[in-house]
């Protein structure tokens, strides 16, 4: 499963101001609250737009990290990962910018880099190992920034670490910021792939409470058909596959469906029919 999909906006947390500017990091940061309003993601945003105006308020913020974090995503978002990273690399240069200043330009810098690996047909995969070696060192140096746990786990997961991916999701969830659906629907599939059934069924209750829509993911559909099944709801698991069909028709000769059924028929002990 690819999970390419991390909104760059949303992981970056606010911070408490710090002056190291022509302004405070809390005003610059509020300034670029007003300019992204609405640029949350998908196509049609105007990041040209974006860029812009942010690129304005450069001799009043430039310097504090958060001008250069917050510069830095729109170029991740417009797939100009090398100017991203000509941005970030002199800020993280300094010794005296504030750690959770340098952890959102870390994060930053580890978006460009994934999202880069991305960019190929076929992502690659030394490259996105190497990422993960990255983000477990920066949450030996940031404990306390919650988005380098989600980061690491929808990693390992897309890794097929699904063991190694549960952790840091897990931890994620238990931030402030962490009650998220897709914490909870990811760790329904890390749970599933290491036959916890029961694990991921209540992951998967927690995903369907915060979002409904969680059920037209069929990787997580999936998950909770097999759990079901392994579990002795055969009915649910039923349920479950016939609702991401009638969703999604095309699955019907998807392999990864076709798995799942036979999958679903083995944990039960041949009643899934």
């Amino acid at each position: 499963m690819h999970t390419r999909s991390l909104l760059i906006l949303a992981v970056l947390v606010l911070i408490p101001q710090l002056s190291i500017a022509g302004e405070s990091a809390e005003w610059c940061d509020q300034r670029w609250g007003r300019l992204s309003a609405g640029q949350g993601g998908g196509s049609g945003q105007d990041y040209n737009k974006l860029l812009a105006e942010w690129q304005k308020l450069e001799a009043k913020c430039k310097g504090t990290g958060l001008y250069e974090a917050r510069l830095a995503t729109v170029h991740v978002l417009l797939g100009q990962y090398a100017k991203a990273r000509d941005v970030l690399d002199p800020i993280l240069r300094n010794d005296k910018l504030p750690g959770n200043y340098r952890a959102m330009a870390e994060m930053v810098r580890l978006n460009a880099d994934s999202r880069e690996a991305h960019a190929r047909a076929e992502p690659d995969r030394k490259q996105l190992e190497a990422i993960e070696k990255r983000v477990v060192k920066l949450i030996e140096q940031h404990p306390h920034y919650s988005p380098f746990y989600l980061f690491l786990g929808n990693l390992r997961l897309e890794l097929g670490d699904y063991r190694g991916a549960i952790g840091p999701l897990e931890k994620m969830s238990r931030f402030e910021d962490g009650n998220r659906w897709d914490v909870y629907r990811n760790l329904t599939i890390a749970y599933a792939n290491i036959s916890d059934y029961k694990a991921a069924l209540r992951s998967a209750d927690e995903a369907h409470v915060l979002n409904k829509g969680v059920t037209s993911h069929e990787e997580f559909m999936y998950a909770c058909a097999i759990a079901y099944a392994a579990t002795g709801n055969i009915g649910a698991a039923k349920d479950t596959l016939t609702l991401i069909l009638n969703k999604k028709p095309h699955l019907q000769s998807d392999p990864r469906f076709q798995q799942t059924v036979q999958k679903a028929k083995q944990l039960s002990g041949g009643k899934f029919k």
